[in-house]
């Protein structure tokens, strides 16, 4: 729900639950230090209205127009999250 000026100009402390920041932050503290990892995990994420949902990011190192960059996708799993919940 947040338009493309208002995600750009957030840090991990408006989208994440609290609890998870630090966790994150050394996450990705680990990966700046081994560019070779290619993490996929799911996270809890604040969408503009307060609700969390659970979001599987996966991150890759890429050329992109000679330049070093990181494309991350980020895919809404909060469904398959919540039916895997229920049948644990």
């Amino acid at each position: 729900g947040y338009s493309e000026e208002e995600f750009l100009q957030m840090t991990l402390h408006n989208i994440r639950p609290e609890e998870e920041v630090a966790k994150m932050l050394n996450e990705i503290d680990q990966i700046r230090k081994n560019p070779q990892l290619k993490p996929k995990k799911v996270w809890r994420h604040r969408l503009k209205n307060g609700t969390l949902i659970y979001a599987e990011i996966t991150a890759d190192n890429q050329l992109f127009g000679g330049r070093e960059a990181r494309l991350v996708l980020i895919q809404n799993v909060t469904e398959q999250v919540v039916t895997q919940k229920l049948l644990d």
